[in-house]
């Protein structure tokens, strides 16, 4: 009887540690890094009885961690993958937002620019139409630095997330390492603490979705990891020691970074990291982003380039050639960051414009043309009294001698005056001999006609000088 009781005491001891465990699991279903455990039940020694053996009844053996190191380790290298695609993917779309964002997206400012530049263009003499320019010219510069102080952002931005994830990993190796000192203590996997393997292989699990690592298994659990192309390289924790990461910005390319390994100690430099959330930030700065500033920069050169070309070829209000339209900020040159609008006056403007006649003393025109009055066959008495009939006699000539071209804004003889022409008749009839400057071609680009200055030429009579300006 007293084995029999003997036999069932141990059978139900060791099914009460049975259930234990599975409570334990029960309790621990939604546990972060849990691994379901299971429970090894081992007979007892057998008695000897005559010439036979007769079983002592059953034991508590161990309890054991339903885990599999293959599978673990692919979980891994697929999380590193599938993190490095979070970072590139959220941070393209936001920059595809802002390029493509009605308020600070380049087009819409280009669009403006360009019609009001076509309005001036058709109305050169509208004081309106010039000022909507220049207020749209500088919304277009402010644009640019606008779209450029959005990608400086996200610049910084990504360069901080970068130094956050490393003192992450910092701050898991380290832990690590505290694992691996616990460890220690057994020689052997088996006998090792199932919820301390468990905080190692979550730890190693976080650790990999900042960066593809490398591991090895010591035959007691402990764990080498690497981050260098092979296990030797980049060696992270080794045993007892865990050795810090850092980052900091190239010295040869400024908007990259690079990695270094116990940068206070014995540096090792870090190859680029092929997967994890690093990497995936590291290819939006890289492949993305720093080409999209490189493009925003050149275009902004491009722009002021070309748009500074047109506008020097033009005269002003004042009849002077136009200047530099666009320009960048000291230290910031040829960069988006650095485009500013340099006129404020819109009678800088260079633009084509009306007729204006002015005394010689006052000219400051660099534009040349001459006009001179011939006399009408009926007007001979007119004439000699000083006064000729602009409307009927009047031709202007332009520096080389000859007449003006179709379409340069000078009326050729008995055409009479349209609205650009009444001031040279207002000052025809009051007895003036007058000297006007208009558009005219001397060496006139493909499909427009400059405006030169004019040149005085001595009236027949008195032998006054007069000059003229056009504005623009």
């Amino acid at each position: 009887m007293s084995d029999l009781l003997a036999i069932g005491s141990s059978g139900i001891s060791a099914y009460q540690r049975a259930l234990a465990t599975v409570s334990n699991n029960i309790a621990n279903v939604n546990t972060d890094g849990y691994t379901r455990q299971d429970v090894a039940i081992a007979s007892n020694q057998p008695i000897q009885q005559g010439n036979g053996y007769i079983g002592s009844g059953a034991r508590f053996d161990a309890v054991r961690r339903q885990f599999d190191a293959f599978i673990e380790s692919n979980l891994r290298n697929s999380n590193s993958d599938l993190q490095a695609q979070e970072p590139l993917l959220s941070y393209v779309n936001r920059l595809i937002d802002i390029m493509g964002d009605q308020s600070i997206g380049l087009t819409t400012a280009m669009n403006q620019f360009f019609e009001s530049a076509r309005s001036v263009a058709s109305d050169p003499a509208s004081t309106i139409a010039r000022s909507i320019f220049l207020r749209d010219a500088d919304g277009l510069a402010a644009r640019y630095r606008e779209l450029a102080s959005q990608m400086d952002l996200l610049q910084s931005e990504t360069q901080q997330s970068v130094e956050t994830d490393i003192g992450q990993i910092n701050s898991y190796t380290t832990q690590l390492a505290q694992i691996n000192k616990q460890l220690t203590k057994h020689s052997e996997q088996a006998k090792q603490p199932s919820e301390l393997l468990d905080q190692r292989d979550l730890l190693l699990r976080e650790l990999s979705s900042l960066v593809s690592v490398r591991t090895t298994f010591a035959p007691n659990g402990a764990v080498l990891i690497s981050v260098g192309d092979t296990i030797d390289q980049g060696i992270l924790v080794n045993g007892v020691n865990a050795r810090l990461l850092s980052v900091q910005q190239s010295e040869v390319e400024p908007n990259k970074l690079e990695f270094i390994l116990d940068a206070y100690g014995d540096p090792e430099s870090v190859p680029i990291f092929s997967s994890g959330k690093i990497s995936g930030t590291l290819q939006f700065r890289d492949q993305v982003l720093n080409p999209a500033l490189d493009a925003l920069d050149d275009l902004a050169q491009v722009t002021v380039e070309q748009i500074n070309s047109i506008h020097s070829e033009g005269l002003d209000a004042e009849g002077k050639l136009g200047g530099a339209l666009f320009g960048f900020y000291a230290g910031k040159e040829n960069t988006a960051a650095g485009v500013q609008m340099l006129i404020q006056d819109a009678s800088r403007v260079a633009a084509a414009g009306q007729f204006r006649v002015i005394d010689n003393p006052l000219n400051g025109s660099l534009a040349e043309s001459t006009v001179s009055y011939e006399p009408p066959l009926l007007r001979r008495a007119q004439h000699a009294a000083g006064r000729p009939r602009v409307g009927q006699g009047a031709k202007l000539r332009g520096p080389d001698g000859g007449g003006y071209p179709a379409g340069s804004g000078i009326r050729q003889p008995g055409h009479g005056f349209d609205r650009h022409d009444r001031p040279f008749a207002d000052a025809a009839r009051s007895h003036r001999h007058p000297v006007v400057s208009g558009p005219h071609p001397r060496r006139p680009p493909s499909g427009r006609h400059r405006t030169d200055r004019l040149s005085q030429e001595p009236d027949p009579a008195s032998g006054a000088r007069h000059g003229g300006r056009s504005h623009l």
